[in-house]
């Protein structure tokens, strides 16, 4: 479910936002989605 919603976000950030969508394509940025572990406040970046 988490997973899913990080997808969605990303998904959504890429469809609403045409000039980060253009960046991304061009190799000048790249998006990532992460999740957040509140218990040990670790970071897993998503590809």
């Amino acid at each position: 479910m988490i997973l899913k919603n990080v997808e969605i976000t990303l998904a959504d950030i890429r469809k609403n936002s045409p000039i980060l969508a253009e960046m991304e394509k061009n190799g000048e940025i790249k998006l990532v989605g992460g999740i957040y572990n509140l218990h040990t406040g670790a970071v897993e970046l998503l590809k």
